[in-house]
């Protein structure tokens, strides 16, 4: 569910101070993190429980962030896009501004930036939300400016995108809101099919994850949609799709292999011979991975046996030694893709991450020096703790709702994919 809340916009500044002077001390509070499927994604159901590995980097307690490779191994080619990311954040932070201090048409315009940029690159927003966030504070600026009729096409707009929009505030907005939800209602159903070379890719529609290509997707409100693919190795796709005067439309995507896709093949034969071991070799193929991938941590993924009890392995390294942290493994149910098995693998991965805030000697040993108060782990517990109490306590933002439940097989190779 994806719920606006005016207080975002005065809050925003204190994030960012504490952040800034967290970063003052000179230490990285977050390490950054990259998972890899060693098989290649060559098979459907391990790229389908990489998204799932991922998602459990995301939502780990950890003090880490995720790295996509997509973007690290396509670097260059994916500069303008993220040059649009950038303008649409700068231009979404003053438009926020603006909105709180009441000067509405400045919000309008930055707003209305910030939406344009998302829209030409919303495949690589890392928080598909941003958009939401633009489109919603441009409606509201529109319509406390006196366009209130203009403010409502574009609330519908955010309807289209995400159906579950709630409004968390209790003034006059509330009614724009109401009505742009009840005209987004009246829209007709349509649906949007899409279809990737090579097949067996990752596919979001509006910001969501909707399983392994090809997939169908029913019950979309007529209007635009934003479609994105995405696989190990290869540059992320985008695609607007406007199901207005179509009502099933189709997407198709020829996946292009990314400039250094032959560079991450190259090792996986070396890492697959490297797996469990507890310290790497210096020269060897995981190692690599850190200059490669620009990444303090790697999360191998390896997945094995029938979908009904696929086993899924997972390897923890810390490439700064060269040193295994966790290894966790568990069996899951693939076949329905249950909640209970996603939770399964995410549980594991954040099992694998909660070992870097344990004393070393605890999970392996070492014969690495303490190097000061900033390797400890109580150190970064208690940031970690003080970060996550303020945010807790600002409580703002924009939420995404998780992914939809299981989705059946519909007997032609596709997926169809239900709310």
């Amino acid at each position: 569910m994806h719920r606006f809340c005016p207080r975002a916009v005065a809050v925003s500044t204190a994030l960012c101070v504490l952040f800034s002077t967290t970063v003052s001390l000179g230490q990285s509070v977050r390490s950054k993190v990259a998972v890899i499927d060693v098989g290649g994604n060559i098979d459907g159901e391990s790229c389908d429980i990489q998204y799932f590995v991922e998602k459990g980097v995301r939502t780990s307690d950890a003090m880490v962030e995720i790295v996509y490779t997509d973007a690290v191994l396509n670097v260059g080619r994916q500069q303008n896009q993220a040059q649009n990311v950038a303008f649409g954040n700068a231009a979404l932070r003053t438009a926020e501004a603006a909105y709180a201090d009441g000067n509405f048409v400045l919000a309008n315009e930055q707003a209305s930036m910030a939406t344009l940029y998302y829209e030409q690159s919303h495949a690589f927003l890392d928080e598909p939300s941003h958009y939401l966030d633009a489109l919603v504070l441009q409606g509201l600026s529109l319509a406390r400016s006196g366009s209130s009729r203009a403010g409502v096409e574009l609330l519908v707009r955010a309807f289209v995108v995400n159906p579950k929009l709630t409004w968390d505030g209790s003034d006059i907005s509330a009614k724009w809101f109401e009505e742009a939800k009840k005209k987004a209602s009246e829209r007709g159903e349509t649906s949007v099919t899409v279809v990737t070379a090579p097949p067996l890719s990752r596919v979001f529609v509006d910001g969501r994850y909707r399983g392994i290509s090809p997939v169908y997707r029913p019950g979309l409100r007529a209007g635009r949609h934003f479609v994105r693919v995405e696989r190990q190795g290869y540059a992320r796709a985008g695609q607007t799709v406007d199901t207005s005067e179509v009502s099933d439309v189709k997407a198709d995507f020829a996946l292009k292999p990314a400039a250094k896709k032959q560079v991450l093949d190259g090792l996986l034969e070396g890492i697959q011979t490297e797996l469990g071991r507890v310290d790497l070799p210096a020269t060897g193929s995981t190692m690599r991975l850190k200059s490669l991938l620009l990444v303090d941590y790697v999360v191998l993924l390896r997945t094995d046996g029938p979908s009904s009890r696929r086993k899924v392995e997972l390897w923890l390294y810390d490439l700064n030694t060269g040193r295994r942290v966790q290894e966790v493994a568990t069996v899951v149910d693939w076949e329905s893709r249950s909640r209970q098995s996603k939770g399964n693998v995410m549980a594991s991965v954040h099992t694998a991450l909660a070992a870097i805030n344990v004393p070393e000697s605890t999970v392996l040993a070492s014969p690495e020096a303490d190097s000061g108060i900033e390797t400890k782990w109580w150190f970064w517990t208690i940031i970690g703790v003080a970060v996550t109490g303020l945010a807790v306590g600002l409580a703002l933002g924009l939420q995404t709702d998780d992914a939809p439940p299981g989705v059946p097989k519909d007997g032609s190779g596709g997926l169809i994919l239900q709310f």
